[in-house]
């Protein structure tokens, strides 16, 4: 486990704050709340997933990929025309809540290079939806096979500053421990 440290942010609820409290601030405001720990458990919970795919299933609509392909020829910027997905992984690290970063490798090409990021990248003319582009990033950048069935669903596309409208796909991958990694070391920085 300590070679996925770098790309877990794990204790959600209190990392953020780590900056500008105590520890022993955050200790009390933990024993006064007893009911959040219940409900980081609770996140990733059946119902949960559930009122998620639900939400979600409206923006399946945005990307029929025929409506993509036109739309994406109408977007601006050197990267006019092109989509990318990446996939926001959901997980257990340690039996609380985390997502799944990586760290790009700096021996990229590109201003992405040694950046934290979502597995990811651009759409390939084989991939038949943007789902199946974000399962194959993660695929190819951490050897690690996502089931279709793990995906909850996707959020609406984001542009980024290039012009290249990008598809966040939602999916749980359940406990880390339970899955075997095997980072590509010329896209994701296994050193850490």
């Amino acid at each position: 486990m300590p070679a996925l440290n770098p790309w877990i942010l794990n204790q959600l609820h209190f990392q953020a704050q780590l900056h500008y409290c105590s520890a022993h601030q955050i200790r009390t405001v933990h024993q006064a709340v007893p009911r959040v720990a219940d409900t980081w458990r609770d996140c990733m919970s059946p119902e949960n997933e559930n009122r998620c795919r639900q939400v979600l299933q409206a923006n399946w609509k945005l990307y029929d990929m025929e409506k993509v392909r036109t739309g994406a020829r109408q977007t601006q910027g050197k990267n006019k025309g092109k989509w990318a997905s990446i996939l926001v992984s959901l997980c257990y690290n340690e039996g609380g809540p985390a997502f799944l970063f990586t760290l790009r490798s700096s021996t990229l090409k590109g201003r992405h290079k040694g950046d934290v990021s979502f597995a990811g990248g651009k759409s390939d003319p084989s991939d038949r939806d943007v789902v199946a582009t974000a399962l194959r990033e993660a695929r190819e950048e951490l050897g690690v096979t996502v089931p279709t069935e793990r995906v909850w669903g996707v959020m609406k596309p984001l542009r980024d500053t290039s012009g290249m409208m990008i598809a966040p796909v939602l999916a749980n991958l359940g406990p880390l421990e339970e899955l075997t990694f095997k980072p590509n070391p010329e896209e994701v920085r296994s050193d850490a």
